[in-house]
């Protein structure tokens, strides 16, 4: 974190091809700075959308700015998998972001139509923005609320295949969340542990019958 003058880390979380850390010290009061380093290829790292042409690897660290430099909105916990990344605000909201195959980051997979959930997490959230550590900032926050995010469960029914930027969940809106995780799913042949990702989905049927493969799930 050198390369980009942040010494105050706050939180740190390691997938398998990409890294996170972040910065209690924001430009803005009460925000933070966070950062994240290497494979983009599944939206990962929160930065928007890389291209093979350009390459999805990013070895320096970049500022993940919607997540960065808001006033009062500070990053709490983050955790990484294969493909996807959460992050938690100290209010209690659930920012994901990255491949959604297996609906992972908060919202139905492509494909698949869940209207129900869709209308439920429109309604008011109390609970989430609850916390009252800086009511202008809450306020600013709920009132800013652009309409495509208030509406991003509806605009997701249908499914979302991925998503490059941090985007609020919305279905947790109910809720104030303590705490997040997730998982690296490895799987092991005769040539041993191998990571499981989404191109492997048809082989997870069957990898117990022609592999005799056993599975284990690792931070």
């Amino acid at each position: 974190m050198d390369a980009v003058g942040e010494h105050a880390v706050s939180s740190i979380a390691c997938g398998a091809r990409h890294s996170m850390v972040v910065s209690s010290r924001g430009l803005q009061p009460g925000s933070c700075r966070f950062f994240s380093f290497g494979s983009n290829a599944g939206g990962q790292l929160g930065i928007g959308e890389t291209h093979a042409a350009e390459g999805h690897i990013r070895n320096l660290p970049q500022c993940v700015h919607t997540l960065s430099d808001v006033r009062d909105m500070r990053i709490v916990q983050v955790v990484a998998a294969s493909c996807h990344s959460l992050a938690l605000t100290q209010v209690g909201e659930v920012y994901s972001w990255g491949d959604n195959a297996w609906g992972q980051i908060g919202f139905p997979p492509e494909g698949r139509t869940d209207y129900n959930s869709a209308h439920a997490s429109r309604k008011p959230a109390p609970a989430a923005f609850g916390a009252m550590s800086s009511a202008f900032a809450l306020t600013a926050q709920i009132k800013g609320r652009k309409a495509s995010e208030i509406d991003a469960p509806l605009a997701f029914a249908n499914g979302v295949a991925r998503l490059w930027v941090p985007t609020r969940v919305v279905g947790l809106s109910l809720y104030k969340v303590k705490a997040l995780a997730t998982a690296v799913w490895e799987w092991k042949d005769g040539s041993g542990w191998k990571e499981f990702n989404e191109a492997d989905m048809g082989m997870l049927e069957n990898m117990y019958k022609t592999l005799g493969a056993k599975a284990k799930f690792t931070e």
